[in-house]
């Protein structure tokens, strides 16, 4: 219904001022962001070869999976981190001080999800 009645009022603005451009806004969706990494046999060899106290294969793929949660959850934080996406608000008061930080992901609805996901 809004986006109808944001249609109408953008044909009359064209009837009254055909001179003026009038573009409607584009609509946005929340999406979710993330990474991902592929482990392979050869990967967990070179790990366990690195690091001895993980003798079994079962053991040293539990020890880099771990290893690779971390990795994957400080790429993304320095990702967001270096390009300024946090929004921060500090409320203080005379002994404390709040501070929260705000991401806010918003997505075209019109492209191609699809689009850069792996296959598989």
């Amino acid at each position: 219904m809004k986006k109808r009645l944001a249609q109408f009022l953008v044909r009359l603005a064209r009837r009254l001022n055909p001179q003026r451009e009038y573009l409607l806004a584009e609509q946005y969706e929340p999406r979710q962001l993330g990474i991902g990494y592929h482990i392979t046999k050869k990967d967990v060899q070179e790990f366990r070869k690195q690091n001895p106290q993980y003798t079994s294969h079962r053991k040293g793929l539990e020890a880099l999976i771990e290893e690779t949660k971390k990795e994957v959850g400080t790429n993304i934080f320095a990702g967001i981190y270096k390009n300024n996406l946090i929004d921060y608000k500090v409320k203080k008061s005379f002994w404390t001080a709040d501070v929260t930080g705000r991401l806010n992901v918003y997505v075209s609805k019109e492209q191609d999800h699809n689009e850069g996901e792996a296959e598989g």
